[in-house]
């Protein structure tokens, strides 16, 4: 274990995104699912900016060395899994 990290707290977070941005970008990656309208609209394109928080990932990335993912690569190979899950 790197002796930095002992006794530290992270909260991690690649970024602040709402429901409807994950939406967007899941509807743009699946559009077979939008059509059947299995993936919600909402309002196209409209960041929730109230809705939801954002924190710094400043010392996840030097301390831990990590490289987050964008919203797209995080969010789109999970909702192709629970489309094929729940049939």
């Amino acid at each position: 274990m790197n002796p930095c990290v002992s006794n530290q707290r992270f909260l991690l977070a690649g970024g602040s995104y709402c429901t409807q941005q994950t939406a967007d970008v899941v509807r743009a990656a699946l559009p077979v699912y939008a059509a059947t309208r299995r993936i919600p609209a909402g309002t196209v394109g409209r960041r929730q900016d109230e809705s939801h928080f954002s924190c710094g990932t400043d010392k996840a990335r030097d301390v831990l060395g990590i490289r987050f993912q964008g919203l797209s690569e995080a969010v789109v190979p999970l909702a192709k899994w629970c489309l094929a899950w729940s049939g």
